[in-house]
């Protein structure tokens, strides 16, 4: 988007040295799909049909987003799948420390001594700190990829 917002800008300043219009804002562009030339199409199809005869390397969505290859073998699904069971075995983790912590004269399905106890401790720490980094890393997937979906016009659900 930034090549083709640059090349557009670079040919307006070429065009318009001596005007007072130095290219379009980013605003704009939102408006193109919406505005129709005198041959019925859109200023967007306009747009898009003159940079590829003219400009082709301004299409080329690829270079950048250099990442945008490795991503389409991810599956969202499978890891949200994965973070819940990894939060639930923690939790599970909280709850089985808490009863060993609990009362004395209840019994419980292992005696954990203190030794135990003390690095069970650490592990969950460890546990629910790295648990709350993963969901925060699927929240923010989640949140780029709903993004991608909106720029290229298409639903992610």
């Amino acid at each position: 988007m930034l090549r083709l917002a640059n090349a557009v800008n670079e040919r307006s300043l070429i065009a318009s040295a001596e005007s007072e219009n130095k290219g379009f804002s980013l605003e704009a562009l939102g408006n193109l799909s919406k505005t129709k030339t005198n041959s019925g199409e859109t200023a967007e199809q306009y747009l898009v049909s003159r940079l590829y005869v003219h400009l082709p390397e301004s299409l080329d969505l690829a270079s950048d987003m250099p990442g945008i290859g490795n991503g389409k073998d991810v599956n969202v699904p499978r890891i949200r799948s994965e973070v819940t069971k990894l939060k639930n075995s923690v939790q599970s983790m909280r709850a089985l420390l808490e009863l060993e912590e609990g009362d004395s004269d209840t019994p419980t399905c292992c005696a954990i001594t203190d030794l135990g106890k003390e690095t069970m401790r650490q592990l969950l720490s460890e546990a629910e700190k790295h648990t709350s980094q993963a969901e925060q890393a699927l929240k923010e997937c989640e949140e780029d990829f709903e993004q991608l979906c909106m720029y290229v016009n298409r639903s992610g659900h």
